[in-house]
């Protein structure tokens, strides 16, 4: 995912959740790309295909509600999952952390 970062957004960090889902704080423009990887366990090169499409907005509001009234029953999982997986991303902290030059 991160060449595929590097060719189609190399000025964004999106967090890919390793699966199908990639969260950005920018909407990503819609894509399709195709490009090949080495494989080093298969000895030979492998094509992916990607396709970037919009699905929808998460809404992080919904954890300061959630906060403020301190209920269980409306845990904004999402909100919570779409944090978790930024936070795992490497691409998208590297970023952050990374030390002025």
């Amino acid at each position: 995912m991160e060449h595929y970062r590097h060719i189609e957004y190399p000025n964004k960090f999106p967090a890919f959740d390793g699966k199908k889902n990639l969260y950005s704080v920018d909407r990503l423009r819609d894509s399709i790309t195709c490009f090949n990887v080495f494989d080093d366990e298969r000895g030979k090169e492998i094509e992916y295909t990607v396709e970037v499409k919009y699905a929808s907005t998460v809404d992080m509001s919904s954890l300061n509600h959630y906060m403020e009234r301190g209920t269980s029953l409306s845990t904004p999982m999402e909100a919570l999952q779409a944090i978790d997986i930024a936070l795992r991303n490497p691409s998208a902290l590297r970023r952050k952390f990374q030390q002025p030059k």
